[in-house]
């Protein structure tokens, strides 16, 4: 009969040294050592993340002052080509008097034209040599060229003007003389396709002595070969074929030769300008290519430091919602033992042994006081079922005393009713 309560009873015990809390089988100075381990886990990589975040921004802040530095050289060169076109046409025709071009004024207004050419020279050299400008490099290449050949045609225009002007009336004449030789012959012979070809060729001569433009030199050529090629096909006789072709050649070389010094000596500020003029396509592209290298590198730094700004909130954010979860779980799993713990300890100060204990699984410090709180409040409960124990014996002896007291009275009441039957 009392060894089967026993038994259950340690079964029952057993049942309940089984239950755990969460992280009860790690002890509070562990957990908070792995608290604080993880606290700076999560510091080391935020800091990590910060230095990469910095890394980029840098990396932005750098190419957009690379992006404004190219852009600050464009615009000087693009200020040295339009001050160079504008001295040019200017100079031109102050170079053109002979007294100032001898003079103190004169010759230091062309050195500082030269030097001002030299400087734009050598910064397209050191724009060449820019990374972030390879693209441009075709155009900086046809710059350079045009500003060497500039140079060159310069130091020509200012030789020749020291040079004796040839005679300029004698070589036109040779030219519309050769002009009207054919014109004589073509009104011979009546062939509308040549007529045309060499009315073309006479205004486009005409042009080119008034104007001077190199370009009517091409238009020129191409009309002299349509017209050798008409010559071939048109019927006329061999002999006439062959004084137009003697006619053609005479008018291109008196054509050659007064071109040469036209162009030498006449237009020498026109093809300065033609040469300044070939320098605005290139850079055009090249302010325009720096306006846009700036104003993507300005979006790109924009952006990226906009995005690593949200980046950097939301992960400091993150990181301390993630510490504050693991120390609420922490001190969870720490302070709800010890809540129930403190509950259980209250009733038994106040003695009541009709409570629960967490964590009796548990192999922490507060595994150890909920076993010791069920040890005392076992040792309690025996303590109390001993003493009502002890109260029913001692009520059981005293209910013996007055049973003898009683017998005793009740012989001493026997003696005397036997005395006095004696009696």
């Amino acid at each position: 009969m009392v060894e089967q309560p026993k038994s259950g009873m340690g079964s029952h015990t057993e049942a309940r040294y089984r239950d755990r809390t969460f992280l009860g089988r790690v002890s509070v100075g562990t957990r908070t050592t792995i608290f604080f381990l993880i606290g700076i886990a999560v510091f080391i990589s935020g800091t990590f993340a910060l230095l990469f975040a910095d890394k980029q921004i840098n990396e932005a802040n750098l190419n957009l002052n690379k992006s404004v530095e190219l852009a600050s050289h464009i615009s000087s060169i693009e200020r040295d080509v339009w001050r160079i076109r504008a001295e040019s046409e200017e100079l031109s025709k102050l170079l053109a008097n002979s007294k100032f071009a001898f003079s103190v004024a004169g010759k230091a207004a062309s050195k500082e034209h030269v030097t001002l050419a030299n400087t734009l020279g050598l910064r397209l050299d050191e724009l060449y040599q820019k990374t972030n400008a390879e693209i441009i490099s075709k155009q900086v290449s046809t710059l350079r060229e045009a500003v060497a050949l500039y140079m060159e045609q310069y130091k020509k225009s200012t030789k020749v003007k020291a040079d004796p002007i040839p005679d300029m009336t004698g070589l036109e004449a040779v030219v519309r003389q050769a002009i009207r030789n054919i014109s004589k012959k073509l009104n011979k012979v009546n062939i509308l396709s040549l007529n045309e070809t060499m009315a073309e060729i006479r205004a486009v001569t005409t042009e080119f002595i008034e104007s001077g433009a190199s370009r009517d030199l091409a238009t020129i050529e191409n009309a002299e070969k349509e017209f050798i090629r008409l010559l071939s096909a048109v019927p006329i006789s061999t002999e006439d074929k062959e004084a137009f072709k003697s006619d053609i050649l005479k008018y291109q070389s008196a054509m050659s030769a007064y071109a040469k010094y036209r162009l030498v000596h006449d237009n020498t500020r026109d093809r300065l300008d033609e040469i300044v003029s070939y320098m605005v396509p290139s850079i055009d592209a090249i302010t325009s290519f720096s306006a846009n290298n700036l104003a993507q590198a300005q979006f790109q730094e924009q952006k990226v430091r906009k995005k690593y700004r949200k980046l950097i909130a939301g992960g400091i954010a993150g990181a301390l919602t993630f510490i504050l979860l693991i120390g609420i779980i922490i001190q969870n799993s720490i302070s709800s033992p010890i809540i129930t713990a403190a509950r259980a300890a209250r009733n038994l100060y106040s003695g009541k042994l009709d409570f629960k204990v967490r964590g009796l699984g548990n192999t922490d410090e507060t595994g150890d006081i909920a076993r010791a709180l069920v040890s005392i409040k076992e040792r309690l409960s025996d303590a109390n079922k001993l003493q009502k124990n002890m109260k029913i014996a001692k009520t059981e002896a005293e209910r013996g005393r007055a049973a003898s007291a009683e017998a005793e009275w009740l012989r001493k009441d026997l003696e005397s009713m036997k005395a006095e039957a004696d009696k």
